[in-house]
């Protein structure tokens, strides 16, 4: 059985269809609903729909302690498969679909033990799993400490458009205004008041803003890593809609749930359009030959972007020296740690950073102080002998003073 604390780190991924339809519920089966996507593994769907959760973790992921918490788990889940669906609309070429669809039909739980028992819809299914495009996550503790449907329903909607932001940014694809708009997003009060199954509430536009928008703004705003602000758009004297304006709060984010995001491997990849011109020469191509999918980094590509996040985390706590060659000493200490680990055949590519040593001082003995150098390694493989006996030249930090060559 999951623990509350590997719980609260899941992540919860849906099509942006199900996120832009109209949940038809109430605040507690939409976050029950939230936190049973949980549990779902995307690269290997649930068999049978099924998945599992303990009472104990579903409490507190509500954060509920009293005395009759098992009669209103009762009764949320009664509620939940008798009045909660959700109406997804979908543009076909004569018009409109309408789908609805009840996403968890079937609850088991007893008194007597802790295990429940949620079972999907085949329908809802498609929604949840093997999602490739058109998708969006979030982490499952940021809508823990929501307290209203609206509020839920908002976070998902922004989510989706604060998801696109972050991938264009990244990957590039979309002009520079198209990539601002996903972080600050237009709706009209139509689209909005579908969304937010208001159709027919809150007629006074007043009433409207405040319990569809300033009440629930400020809990997405005080209860996640969201910093939202919007504005009105009039068409002459009426509302016509909402810009929102999007920030992040880096500090409070947690990107655990994103673990097999393909953000960073992008990042990697388009990591040469980033770079200035100035500094083209020195970084541009340093991560070509670099094998993002292989198994070496992981079985999957949550374990290899949790591999390759350790790795740029551990770097970036290195405190670099302009007078030390720190990275070329940690390559160097890892080729030697490979080599050793190889067994007899690592001598044939690896020369130990001692014989290397030695053969340096030997090379530059009375030689330190000549303005130029050449120095030639037949059978160069890192390079290490070449830069260690650089390193005795009292002229190795001035360019074109060491010529190096090598095969």
């Amino acid at each position: 059985m999951l623990k509350l604390s590997e719980l609260s780190k899941r992540k919860v991924v849906e099509h942006n269809s199900l996120i832009t339809s109209i949940a038809k519920m109430d605040k507690t089966p939409l976050k029950m609903f939230e936190l049973a996507v949980s549990l779902i593994d995307t690269e290997n769907p649930p068999k049978d729909q099924t998945v599992y959760l303990s009472k104990q973790e579903l409490f507190a992921f509500f954060n509920v302690d009293d005395s009759n918490k098992h009669s209103r788990f009762k009764e949320a889940i009664e509620k939940m498969q008798k009045q909660a669906f959700f109406k997804i609309k979908k543009a076909k070429e004569k018009g409109y679909e309408f789908e609805s669809i009840v996403p968890i039909p079937y609850v088991k739980w007893a008194d007597y033990h802790d295990e429940v028992t949620i079972r999907f819809s085949p329908e809802i299914m498609p929604y949840l799993i093997n999602l490739k495009t058109n998708f969006t996550q979030h982490a499952l503790s940021e809508i823990s400490e929501l307290n209203s449907k609206y509020a839920i329903i908002l976070y998902r909607w922004l989510s989706m458009n604060y998801n696109q932001y972050e991938h264009y940014s990244v990957k590039g694809g979309r002009r520079e205004e198209q990539v601002e708009s996903y972080c600050n997003p237009i709706i009209t009060i139509r689209e909005l008041r579908d969304t937010t199954d208001t159709v027919s509430e809150y007629k006074k536009f007043t009433d409207f803003e405040r319990r569809v928008l300033k009440d629930p703004i400020k809990e997405i705003t005080n209860h996640t890593s969201f910093n939202v602000t919007y504005e009105k758009v009039k068409k002459g004297r009426s509302i016509e809609s909402i810009v929102f304006h999007i920030s992040k709060n880096q500090v409070a984010d947690d990107i655990s749930y994103k673990l097999d995001d393909p953000v960073v491997a992008d990042a990697l990849v388009h990591f040469n359009q980033g770079i200035q011109q100035g500094a083209k020469a020195t970084f541009e191509g340093i991560f070509d030959d670099m094998d993002l999918a292989s198994s070496r980094l992981g079985s999957n590509t949550q374990t290899r972007t949790k591999t390759l996040m350790d790795w740029i985390s551990l770097i970036d706590q290195i405190e670099l020296d302009e007078d030390a060659d720190v990275l070329g000493d940690l390559y160097e200490y890892l080729i030697g740690m490979f080599a050793a680990n190889s067994g007899a055949k690592a001598g044939e590519f690896y020369t130990p950073h001692q014989v290397s040593d030695i053969m340096a001082r030997i090379l530059t003995a009375g030689r330190e102080d000549m303005p130029t150098y050449s120095l030639y390694d037949p059978a160069m493989g890192s390079g290490s002998l070449l830069l260690t006996t650089a390193s005795y030249m009292k002229h190795d930090g001035i360019r074109g003073a060491i010529k190096y060559y090598g095969q």
